[in-house]
Order: C-alpha cells, then sequence, then structure tokens
C-alpha cells in the first residue's frame, strides 16, 4: 500500500465519522424538538412575568 493509498483511505474515513457526527447531531436535535412539542406547560408558566 502506497502513501496516496493510505491517504485515500483514511480520507474516506474522516468524511465518513464526519457524516456520522452530522446525523448523529440532527437526530438529537428532531428529538429535543419532538420532546419539548409533548411536554405540558407547568405552573410556572402560568404565573405572570410582571410583577
Amino acid at each position: 500500500m502506497d502513501v496516496f493509498e493510505c491517504a485515500a483511505y483514511a480520507t474516506v474515513i474522516q468524511v465518513a465519522i464526519w457524516l456520522l457526527l452530522v446525523v448523529i447531531k440532527t437526530l438529537n436535535r428532531i428529538r429535543r424538538m419532538v420532546l419539548e412539542g409533548k411536554k405540558k406547560p407547568g405552573p410556572a408558566s402560568k404565573q405572570s412575568r410582571v410583577q
């Protein structure tokens, strides 16, 4: 295996890891949005902010 093959494999692995991290971040964002949509407002949200 020469240097160029090593560099090509390293680049492919780096891109795959980067894509995996992007997918994980996107799934976390979607999950957080879904959980916040299901969350019911508590008694603190009924109080007025101005006192």
